[in-house]
């Protein structure tokens, strides 16, 4: 799982479980504010590599119960994502298959 983490206070948040090049869905256990911006910071550990880090502002956008009761999904939308922010996420979605 890609987990994100909010870089201000460094809690995470949750899990990545949809991603594209405007923004992703991310599930967790507690409930995420809603048009709150984050500074968030996605991390991930390839295998065979080291920790890998992008770090992006993102809007919470909606919220739903998950399928589970137990978790959340919450929309997020990138914000001002510059080239360098974009191009590891595209690399990611192909990587991690997202697109599938």
């Amino acid at each position: 799982y890609l987990r994100v983490w909010d870089s201000q206070s460094n809690e995470l948040l949750g899990h990545i479980v949809d991603i594209h090049i405007d923004g992703f869905m991310l599930v967790s256990e507690q409930p995420i504010e809603l048009a709150k911006e984050f500074n968030l910071e996605i991390r991930w550990h390839p295998p065979e590599e080291e920790m890998q880090t992008i770090s992006v502002r993102a809007i919470s956008r909606w919220s739903s119960n998950d399928v589970n009761p137990d978790f959340f999904d919450t929309g997020f939308q990138l914000l001002d994502a510059p080239d360098e922010v974009l191009q590891p996420v595209q690399e990611m979605i192909k990587q991690l298959g997202f697109g599938d």
